[in-house]
């Protein structure tokens, strides 16, 4: 009967575990349209703060035409940089002056001109390789620095974008759903085994302490 409880209990998990996994992940995917940054702040020298901005995931593959970034912060920027998986090298942000306060500009046309880039500036849904910002800062830092971000498509659309701190959306990118599901169903495998053991030694102890009470006294 505990063999015949502990199967069902176990066949219940994995189904608990895909069924769980598939609608939370729906959950974690966005449905409307939006890009959203994971910013990090990186171990540096105190007088040299620094911040690393990781593309997370957004609701479906973008070709992108620009990115811009606003720091705010009262330090000045010492060096801002973008690397993309698809590019060889990193590169540096142009600065836009005229923008209050300074915004930070990747666009296509300036990897296709100034770099020799090829024009496949996207942004791809739940794939690993995703494109960072790198931004280092002069002087020590009072306040912990904000970003803006601002998104323009090739079709001349404007896409939401949000800058979080790091979460569990990364840790998503790139698991499909049923395989987070087996991991999850695994572990939940490994509890009910652990349990069933425990109350395997238990009913072990109880049976010989029955017994040691049957034994007359010798003396």
């Amino acid at each position: 009967m505990r063999q015949y409880l502990k199967s069902s209990l176990e066949f219940f998990s994995i189904f608990l575990a895909l069924f769980i996994s598939y609608h939370e992940l729906k959950e974690v995917i966005p449905s409307d349209p939006i890009i959203i940054l994971e910013i990090e702040k990186i171990k540096t020298p105190h007088d040299m703060p620094a911040y690393l901005l990781t593309g997370a995931i957004s609701d479906q593959d973008y070709l992108l035409e620009s990115v811009r970034l606003t720091p705010y912060s009262e330090n000045i920027v010492k060096r801002a940089t973008f690397k993309y998986e698809h590019y060889t090298k990193e590169v540096s942000l142009k600065e836009i002056k005229s923008a209050k306060p300074y915004t930070y500009l990747v666009s296509r046309e300036l990897l296709q001109k100034k770099y020799g880039e090829d024009n496949s500036f996207s942004f791809e849904f739940l794939d690993e390789e995703r494109f960072t910002f790198y931004f280092q800062f002069e002087g020590v830092e009072t306040d912990k620095t904000k970003f803006e971000c601002r998104v323009r498509s090739v079709d001349h659309k404007n896409i939401p974008c949000e800058v979080r701190e790091v979460g569990y959306l990364s840790l998503f990118r790139g698991i499909p759903w049923y395989f987070l599901a087996v991991l999850v169903g695994i572990l939940l495998i490994v509890i009910i085994e652990v349990i069933d053991i425990f109350f395997k030694r238990g009913g072990k102890k109880t049976r010989r302490s029955k017994k040691n009470k049957l034994i007359p006294d010798q003396d």
